[in-house]
């Protein structure tokens, strides 16, 4: 994302000003600092699902906002330890901002913190759903004996918890679809990060395990 000389005397109107850091926007002052801010505001953009960036926004508030402190929300599919990355690279002051290493090393512990949360998720899920079932089944029927009213009584309660299991599953399964996603995402980014680092001759940061 390092801009050219050509990118320097651009007017301000050819310019992705939403994308750019304040800094940027301000001096036209292009660093790997500010391909980071730009790189974070892509990954806002596809956790976002194509989302423009302050799509609210006309081109000339938008670094009247990013000086009050103004960021991009958090996405629905971003998990909030990735938001906090986010924010990182979108600190006003650019020597605070990861370098693209740190942010390798950070996605790699974010996509495996997620694939074990998911893992671990769905099986507990799966067993609370078995053992509400398993309570469901074998509720005991109704004695002969008992009034009309304990009898409705009984039959709308195994309803409403038959449609709370319903439900139950229905969410489950929304889950899962969103967790799968945002696994796919995650191993985007770090394949880009990846080609960035590559196409820049750096070494390949050590991760710890």
């Amino acid at each position: 994302m390092s801009c050219g000389v050509s990118s320097l005397t651009a007017s301000i109107s050819r310019l992705p000003i939403k994308w750019m850091a304040p800094e940027s926007i301000n001096f036209r002052r292009f660093t790997t600092a500010s391909d980071v801010w730009m790189f974070g505001v892509f990954v806002w953009e596809v956790l976002s699902l194509g989302q423009q960036p302050f799509f609210w926004l006309e081109n000339g508030q938008v670094i009247h906002h990013l000086e009050k402190g103004t960021r991009l929300p958090k996405p629905d599919l971003c998990p909030p330890h990735l938001y906090s990355l986010l924010g990182r690279c979108w600190d006003r002051q650019p020597a605070a901002r990861p370098s693209f290493s740190q942010l390798v090393c950070t996605l790699s512990d974010i996509h495996r913190d997620e694939s074990a949360l998911s893992a671990g998720g769905r099986l507990g899920r799966t067993r609370s759903l078995s053992r509400f079932h398993s309570h469901d089944d074998s509720a005991p029927p109704p004695k002969e004996d008992r009034s009309l009213w304990d009898r409705v009584s009984v039959e709308d309660t195994l309803r409403r918890q038959r449609d709370d299991m319903v439900r139950d599953r229905e969410w489950l399964q929304r889950e899962e679809r969103q967790l799968v996603l945002l696994q796919v995402l995650l191993q985007v980014l770090l394949r880009v990060f990846l080609q960035v680092l590559r196409r820049s001759r750096l070494r390949l940061p050590q991760c710890r395990r």
